[in-house]
């Protein structure tokens, strides 16, 4: 019987080893997601904050090219100004503009990997990261081209977002490690819990068994109490016959008898 609740008890130990490990995979996954999600959004205001006066200017000079167009020149000369425009100014400028919203789309997609509730739906929203990935830096080639300042101070921002969002060691990886971890972690509280309770019914059945035991022990005393006290009234009743019997044998036989004889011979020598 010890045997079996030992066995029980090892399970239960094992069930409970599994648990915690789970809990701290789980805990390490969630505090490096949490301190990667900070990052990111760190890195967003970093980038923000390097657009803003790069659009401001790429917008200036648009508008100064625009103000300086001179309607009354050859047609040959405007129509190199109005490429000059299209291919460089307003590219950069459109550009820029792109960047910045795509830039806010990747972080919001990162996000989303953040706190996804099923491993299922990271798959979507990897692609959906890749999908937009590509088009950040096919506007940074783009805008390259057309201002190599605007995009040399962008790009090592950008690229250091993209990264978080690496499918093997980035933000998708840690989320998905939450939630295996989540997952033993609940597969092994389940089992544990179902070894507690088989625990317990053991226990249950032992102390049952013990209780009846304990019951049989007290109707044995009770038994021989009884049978104790029986053979004390026997014991009494065989010491009154045999106190009679000495009465009897001792007193009667041994003194009444001869002193009742001795009365009668004296009472017949007083007759003669």
């Amino acid at each position: 019987r010890l045997n079996t609740l030992r066995t029980v008890v090892d399970r239960l130990l094992k069930d409970l080893k599994q648990l915690d490990d789970a809990v701290s995979r789980r805990l390490d996954a969630a505090t490096a997601r949490a301190e990667a999600l900070g990052a990111i959004a760190r890195q967003r205001d970093a980038f923000g904050q390097k657009m803003i006066p790069l659009v401001d200017d790429a917008v200036f000079d648009l508008t100064l090219a625009l103000d300086d167009f001179d309607r009354s020149a050859p047609p040959d000369a405007m129509a190199r100004t109005l490429k000059t425009l299209a291919d460089v100014k307003f590219v950069t400028a459109q550009g820029l503009f792109g960047l910045l919203a795509e830039i806010n789309f990747v972080g919001g997609v990162l996000n989303e990997i953040g706190q996804a509730e099923r491993a299922e739906q990271l798959v979507p929203l990897q692609d959906r990261f890749t999908a937009s990935a590509a088009k950040v830096r096919k506007l940074l080639a783009l805008i390259e081209k057309t201002d190599a300042g605007a995009a040399g101070a962008l790009k090592p921002i950008a690229e250091a977002i993209l990264g978080y969002g690496a499918a093997d060691k980035g933000l998708p990886a840690l989320r998905r490690a939450e939630l295996a971890a989540h997952g033993a972690g609940d597969k092994a509280l389940a089992a544990a819990s179902r070894i507690a309770e088989e625990l317990s019914g053991e226990i249950a059945v032992d102390v049952s068994n013990a209780e009846t035991q304990n019951l049989i022990t007290v109707g044995s005393l009770g038994e021989l109490i009884a049978a104790s006290k029986q053979q004390l009234l026997a014991l009494s009743g065989i010491s009154v016959v045999i106190a009679l019997l000495v009465t009897y044998c001792v007193v009667y036989r041994g003194v009444v008898r001869p002193i009742a004889g001795l009365t009668r011979a004296m009472g017949r020598l007083a007759e003669k």
